[in-house]
């Protein structure tokens, strides 16, 4: 093949459509909807299969990544429509979502409608469309590198799990928070199929000094709100992750929440997380 033939055949190359990736769609929307059976797993509920999902943890609405690519002049929502196609492609089914409640909130834990929230609804919406279920982290508590008008700020994360001042904030902000509609679905977060769990919030700290009533107190305090929001609904559990390892469960309902797709950071001590899944059917 002589030089010419070689370079037309090149253009026709980069020219032609390139062929579908596997698993690059089309994509079922993440519409299924999840619960807790009555041994405690998470289980599909049009099949009754055991519920194993994979994927990672993503920033691109909140933290030091949302000024970054602001600084860039890259346009949030169109990274977000690339970063989520990719992901479809590599056959991820799930997203770990952090909100850094520090943006999205007030003192007081009223949630504020904000760009963060706009492009966390965006998010969620862009990835149920690619059939990627979100796992979301309402309370973050981390400091932020810009405007932190919310509630955290003023509370340190032991403050966050024993002082029961802290818990006004905390549940007025979780309150408004699963029932905000996220406009680009239509839907609640407490109403969406694509929200196929909560971690209430990020890596909770106690004191070394904490009961173990004190922690159950703490953990109430988010059953009787998410109970109240809608009887039946959710389900708390708690699992424990320790320190360079992989979270270990301590009860049967987390188990189907210990396998592939959540992780232990290795910089932390053992901490009490806490999750809430889907128990029943909707009405």
């Amino acid at each position: 093949m002589t030089r010419h033939m070689l370079v037309v055949a090149l253009l026709v190359s980069i020219s032609l459509p390139v062929p579908a990736a596997r698993g690059a769609g089309p994509w079922r929307p993440a519409d299924r909807l999840a619960q807790v059976d009555s041994q405690g797993i998470l289980r599909w509920q049009d099949t009754g299969d055991e519920v194993a999902l994979f994927g990672v943890n993503y920033y691109t609405p909140f933290w030091h990544n949302y000024p970054d690519l602001k600084q860039i002049g890259a346009a949030h929502k169109e990274v977000i429509d690339q970063d989520v196609l990719h992901f479809a492609r590599m056959r991820l089914d799930a997203l770990r979502l952090h909100v850094f409640d520090r943006e999205v909130s007030d003192a007081d834990g009223n949630l504020m409608a904000n760009e963060h929230l706009d492009l966390l609804d965006y998010l969620i919406a862009r990835a149920k469309e690619r059939g990627i279920y979100t796992v979301l982290t309402p309370i973050a508590w981390w400091p932020v590198p810009g405007d932190s008008p919310g509630f955290a700020t003023h509370w340190t994360m032991h403050q966050m799990t024993t002082d029961p001042a802290a818990r006004r904030p905390q549940t007025a902000y979780l309150q408004q928070f699963v029932q905000h509609v996220n406009p680009y679905t239509g839907l609640s977060y407490n109403d969406d199929p694509a929200v196929v769990c909560l971690e209430l919030i990020n890596e909770p700290l106690y004191p070394a000094d904490t009961s173990d009533d004190q922690v159950v107190d703490y953990e109430g305090t988010g059953a009787y709100f998410l109970d109240r929001l809608a009887p039946g609904v959710w389900r708390l559990e708690r699992i424990r992750m320790w320190c360079g390892s992989t979270i270990r469960t301590v009860s049967t309902a987390s188990r189907a929440r210990s396998r592939g797709f959540f992780g232990a950071s290795g910089r932390w001590p053992s901490a009490w997380m806490i999750w809430a899944a889907r128990s029943g059917c909707r009405p």
